[in-house]
């Protein structure tokens, strides 16, 4: 059998999201009082309903890029969420004049530098089955690791981990900066958008230009591309006739579990991979 490409995403696929998620929202909160001054406890009342009206609704809110284009549902993780979740709880203390917050027009800045600070302090949380699927997977390819973050944040996290679950990164690679929220109008090579059965309030927009490249360039179609965002790692790679799985949550919105093949665990994804390859 020759040898298989496998293409996974890091954040909340390798690495567990809800462990995450209570990890970074403390270490959010805290950077928030210290740069604003405010208590602790005042910015927990103000946030945590933000996040639930997000969680609760994923079909009417979304991240919007600096293109102005919503990309991904609001709850696709906890950066996301959280960062939205405190741009619209700042409305509501500005009404009741919390001090501390930046202008009207700073605040996206501040938002940046929030999540930069934040996500700095944020350790690797990977899922209890990384280290066994990658064990599992690697002795019938080459695993490539497409990430939107920095390569070099990316590393910082995996290597330490393989080291310690003794995995040779041999045929592990890693890219990344791949842009999955950029949209290029002008990449034809697939449609502008399509809909997704049960997200009635916008279309998927298809355009991921950086993203899509990133793939294509990696000498054979993946096995499988593997993420825990449908909207965000897996439709580019679905329109471009690639197979994808999308491992759930709590975080995953009924349309993409009900759109893409699911795992709920890393494990299960390896099981998938061996059964289809055994066939």
């Amino acid at each position: 059998m020759s040898e298989k490409l496998f293409v996974f995403d890091h954040d909340g696929t390798l690495t567990d999201p809800i462990v995450t998620h209570d990890a970074y929202t403390d270490i959010f909160e805290s950077q928030f009082r210290n740069i604003t001054g405010l208590p602790r406890d005042v910015i927990t009342k103000y946030i945590q309903p933000e996040r639930e009206e997000l969680i609760a609704h994923p079909e009417i809110y979304g991240w919007k890029n600096d293109q102005g284009f919503i990309v991904t549902p609001a709850t696709f993780d906890t950066y996301v969420l959280n960062r939205i979740a405190a741009e619209r709880a700042m409305v509501n203390m500005r009404k009741s004049k919390e001090h501390g917050l930046p202008e009207p027009s700073d605040v996206s800045g501040f938002l940046d530098n929030l999540e930069n600070d934040s996500y700095a302090q944020l350790g690797a949380f990977y899922r209890q089955d990384a280290a066994h699927t990658i064990k599992e997977i690697l002795p019938l390819g080459k695993l490539v690791i497409v990430s939107g973050s920095k390569p070099n944040h990316v590393l910082a996290k995996l290597q330490p981990f393989l080291r310690n679950n003794k995995i040779s990164d041999d045929k592990i690679e890693v890219r990344g900066n791949a842009q999955k929220n950029l949209i290029n109008p002008s990449w034809d090579r697939v449609p502008w958008s399509m809909k997704l059965p049960g997200l009635e309030t916008r279309d998927i927009l298809l355009r991921r230009k950086n993203y899509g490249s990133i793939i294509l360039s990696l000498g054979q179609s993946p096995h499988v591309v593997v993420g825990d965002g449908g909207e965000f790692d897996l439709i580019t790679p679905y329109v471009l006739k690639m197979n994808t799985m999308l491992i759930t949550s709590i975080f995953t919105p009924k349309w993409e579990a009900n759109f893409f093949k699911t795992q709920n665990s890393l494990e299960g994804v390896a099981n998938k991979i061996i059964t289809d390859l055994g066939k």
